[in-house]
């Protein structure tokens, strides 16, 4: 497994995005465009396998850049123990 900043690979934001919306009935609504507002400030993570996106990780800044919160963290069911 690789943990990869979504800013050094811009194409898994579609599959981000994808696992949301698989998972959105526990993860709630999010903005349209808050997807891409992340993905710019480089505060989405991402797991991934053999190129797969296995889960995300997103987050924002808090009153600092040494503190963040966690805005979403999301792990898909096939990659659940």
């Amino acid at each position: 497994m690789e943990i990869t900043c979504i800013r050094q690979v811009p194409e898994l934001l579609d599959a981000v995005k994808a696992l949301w919306r698989r998972n959105s009935s526990t993860l709630g609504p999010f903005p349209a465009g808050a997807f891409e507002e992340h993905a710019a400030k480089g505060q989405i993570l991402v797991a991934r396998a053999n190129g797969d996106c296995l889960g995300y990780l997103l987050f924002r800044d808090v009153v600092t850049r040494s503190q963040v919160a966690i805005t979403h963290l999301c792990i898909d069911e096939s990659a659940r123990w």
